[in-house]
């Protein structure tokens, strides 16, 4: 399914209640309303009204005290790995990828493969 910005998403919905919930008579109301815009299909439209439902269009809480724990910690020390950031702050591992990902962290190892000497 194609992501909509919020804003296109607010103006699906509005759409979608003038049209009476139905979801072919809002998919072609919004194509006339907005022909320069890409048009969602009215199986489109069901998904975005029922992921708007289930609240899956929430931003991230970048004051949430554990994506501030985990960034504190990977400041700290930026060699450490998930797993010892989820033993010393008990938060599970699959979350505190999914923090780093919310804040584009990329998780990385440097590792060294040559060594300079000074052979003269």
């Amino acid at each position: 399914m194609a992501n909509y910005t919020p804003t296109k998403v607010v103006d699906i919905l509005i759409t979608f209640g003038e049209c009476g919930r139905n979801y072919r008579l809002t998919a072609r109301t919004y194509a006339e309303r907005f022909p320069n815009r890409r048009h969602p299909t009215a199986q489109q439209i069901m998904n975005i009204e029922r992921r708007s439902r289930n609240n899956r269009n929430r931003l991230h809480n970048n004051n949430d005290p554990r994506l501030l724990a985990v960034l504190a910690m990977i400041h700290q020390n930026p060699h450490i790995s998930t797993r010892q950031v989820e033993r010393e702050l008990g938060i599970p591992q699959t979350m505190v990828h999914r923090l780093l990902r919310s804040v584009i962290y990329h998780s990385y190892h440097i590792t060294l493969v040559q060594e300079l000497s000074e052979d003269v």
